[in-house]
């Protein structure tokens, strides 16, 4: 035997030993391919084109290089206009390869951003917009229930492109949107307009969310104390702070949770098939007949409902859903200042409100009739719009009374399934999850500003239903828990100078500054006890020298913080004048959403800094620095309100608003004033001005004795040009 021979008899025995080596790597590779999601479907031909399956057939691997060419075809197909052919084409590289999670975000934000941007009406854009969403939530999810970046690319969605401002047509997304869930679930409760009454729960429960975020750090961890080990530095210990410390938890949160809660949980223990309903409720089965033959299409419980379904002329959405929206809800305001129309509006419902009212024997609706209710709603939700409700449930225990018309509250439904249900992905682990996450501050932001939440649909134009977003305080706690609850640990690298103080570092100025926004907001609102918890927690946590001391900015008292940094954020100049008029128009949008609580502690705190400048001013000799008098700011605000031109209906529609809720006494001083402009607005928009803006009671004794007044303020309007509003 030769030395060649023996170098080939060596060179396949050691082959034949690695193979064999190689292959005990095999269940761990399998094991890691299924943390990483990277797992294929073993039906690679099902519901594929058919112009490609003999070619995946044949192919098989080089499965990836047909969807390289479809790629290619979608992106000429975009650059030609012919945008529904991209769409298909993206439709079919997502089942060519369905697990391979890329294909699905690509596909959905080539939708949602890059070729919505391409068409011009409201009605273009939405669809492709939501198209991108319901890519990734009814089908890409279906595929990668684990897929972090998917739940994330849709949250992003929701948040930003449609909950944000930077798209033209966002209201055209906010709106529809709000439609959608508007008729399912309707308006949520608000313990403040609905006076409810009730003991507040207590709604301890074990936080899955939380669960996940602590195996993230420990990941981390782990493998920054090997890196330390190895590489000779000083590994710090993660710290937490203790969330019962810097959460109030006030009467009002409570209540408000306490009631979204109440809301959400009837939908969520509705039954979850008709053979449930009808072994719960036996009275439900006779009823549902009766329903089905009145034309409401409740369909078996073998079929599913699919959106287009929904929405089809026989569909729920028309003839459940609509109808018993009229049912319940009285005529919106902008209805109610409507001229009569010679053409009245289309009728949507396909049956009857009346013949629905008399079927479920509303107002006096019987526990069958409620839980037929309740169970169409939790159907629609599961069925249409993928959306668990005991997972809603829990977004409003862990995170407050959301409502659910809103984008924004969509955006952290799914990121808390992100961070619950999302595995490791082929990028970095932690920078995937640390991005994910700031969706959860985002979105938990966003309802801080807009979850006070009036909406009137109008659905005959959708796109153009009435929509106005207020603060709402409640989530302020909400989001400083989650700071505390979730920011250490959703942060890699929390640095020694913030263990065990507040956030991590990634987190740490954004905290800062939510916290003084916040505690502004609680003191113009009268809310000066939860004010003064959240500033002395600002002031302990992030407020101290290294030796001890209390910065300055951190030592004044409530007051004058809140004072002071107002004056920051308004400029220094007329700082004071400012103040007020920013106090009173705040309280101005407080009264249009009908906050008459909220109003009055406002127009109080706008006083209070009224006074507190005319008392640093009293000893001036003249008046150049002197304000005038607090009643005449507040007309002067009112007027300013009003005078905005209303070039959109939404505006008209917020000026009536107020109107009918301003004071008499203010009213009587700017109706002669902008009359002839409300007459032209309501003109241009089908309004009838009589309704809009009534006249005032007693304006020919006003006038009488204020003649002086009258002249002085139409001399000044002559003189002063108002600036147009957009919206």
């Amino acid at each position: 035997m030769n030395n060649a021979t023996i170098v080939q008899i060596v060179s396949v025995l050691g082959c034949v030993g690695l193979i064999s080596a190689s292959s005990l790597l095999v269940p761990r590779i399998n094991q890691t391919r299924n943390d990483l999601n990277m797992v294929g479907t073993e039906e690679v031909v099902e519901n594929t084109p058919p112009e490609y399956v003999f070619a995946i057939q044949a192919l098989g691997a080089f499965r990836s290089l047909i969807t390289d060419i479809a790629f290619m075809r979608a992106e000429r197909f975009k650059e030609q206009g012919r945008y529904y052919d991209a769409m298909q084409l993206h439709t079919w590289i997502c089942k060519l390869q369905p697990r391979f999670q890329t294909v699905w975000e690509y596909s959905a934000w080539n939708m949602a951003w890059n070729i919505s941007v391409t068409t011009f009406t409201p009605e273009e854009r939405w669809n492709w917009v939501y198209s991108g969403a319901k890519l990734l939530r009814d089908q890409g999810l279906r595929y990668n229930p684990r897929g972090l970046n998917m739940y994330k690319q849709l949250a992003w969605i929701f948040v930003n492109k449609m909950g944000e401002t930077i798209d033209d047509y966002h209201w055209a997304y906010k709106s529809n949107w709000a439609w959608r869930m508007h008729l399912v679930l309707g308006a949520p409760p608000d313990p403040e307009l609905d006076d409810l009454d009730g003991d507040v729960k207590p709604m301890d429960i074990d936080d899955p969310l939380l669960q996940a975020a602590r195996r993230a750090s420990e990941m981390v961890d782990a493998k920054r104390r090997a890196e330390a080990e190895r590489e000779g530095w000083r590994y710090i210990e993660r710290e937490v702070a203790d969330v019962s410390t810097g959460v109030m938890h006030s009467d009002e949160f409570l209540a408000a949770k306490q009631a979204a809660y109440d809301f959400i949980k009837r939908v969520d223990d509705a039954p979850d098939s008709l053979a449930t309903l009808y072994e719960q409720f036996p009275e439900s089965k006779p009823l549902v007949a009766r329903m089905r033959a009145a034309g409401i299409n409740i369909p078996p419980d073998d079929e599913r409902v699919t959106e287009e379904m929904h929405f089809a002329e026989d569909g729920l959405a028309w003839s459940f859903f609509y109808p018993y929206r009229r049912v319940i809800e009285p005529i919106t305001f902008r209805k109610s200042i409507e001229k009569e129309s010679a053409t009245p509006a289309p009728e949507f419902a396909t049956v009857p409100v009346e013949t629905l009212r008399e079927l479920l024997g509303y107002p006096d609706m019987t526990p069958a009739a409620d839980a037929v209710v309740r169970y169409l709603q939790r159907r629609v939700l599961v069925d249409v719009y993928k959306l668990d409700p005991a997972q809603m449930v829990y977004v409003v225990q862990q995170f407050g009374p959301v409502d659910w018309r809103l984008c924004s509250s969509h955006s952290l439904y799914w990121v808390t399934q992100a961070l619950i249900k999302g595995g490791e992905t082929v990028h970095d682990f932690q920078n995937d999850r640390t991005n994910t996450s700031r969706l959860l501050f985002f979105s938990l932001r966003n309802l801080f500003q807009r979850n006070k939440f009036v909406f009137e649909p109008l659905p005959e134009d959708i796109h153009r239903s009435y929509i106005d977003f207020g603060i709402d305080v409640n989530f302020i706690e909400s989001l400083q828990s989650a700071f505390l609850s979730y920011g250490r640990y959703l942060d890699p690298r929390p640095t020694e100078d913030t263990q065990g103080e507040g956030v991590g570092d990634i987190y740490r100025v954004g905290h800062i500054n939510f916290l003084t926004e916040g505690i502004i907001t609680l003191y113009l609102l009268g809310r000066e006890d939860e004010a003064e918890y959240y500033l002395s927690y600002l002031r302990e946590t992030y407020g101290r020298n290294p030796d001890g001391s209390v910065r300055e900015n951190y030592a004044k008292n409530l007051a004058d913080y809140v004072r002071d940094n107002l004056e920051d954020i308004l400029g220094t100049q007329r700082a004071a004048f400012e103040t007020v008029a920013a106090v009173l128009d705040n309280a101005y949008e407080q009264l249009t959403d009908g906050r008459i609580r909220q109003y009055n502690k406002t127009v109080e705190k706008a006083k209070e800094f009224h006074e507190m400048y005319m008392q640093d001013v009293r000893e001036d000799l003249g008046d150049r620095r002197k304000m005038p008098p607090f009643r005449d700011l507040q007309i002067d605000r009112l007027n300013v309100k009003l005078a905005s031109l209303g070039l959109t209906a939404n505006l008209v529609v917020r000026k009536a608003r107020l109107w009918a809720r301003a004071p008499l006494n203010m009213k009587q001083y700017v109706y002669d004033e902008r009359i002839e402009q409300f007459q032209y607005e309501c003109d241009q928009l089908g309004f009838d001005v009589a309704k809009a803006f009534p006249e005032p009671p007693g304006m020919a004794q006003f006038r009488k004795d204020h003649p002086e007044r009258a002249r002085q303020e139409r001399e000044r309007t002559a003189e002063t040009t108002v600036q147009p509003s957009f919206e």
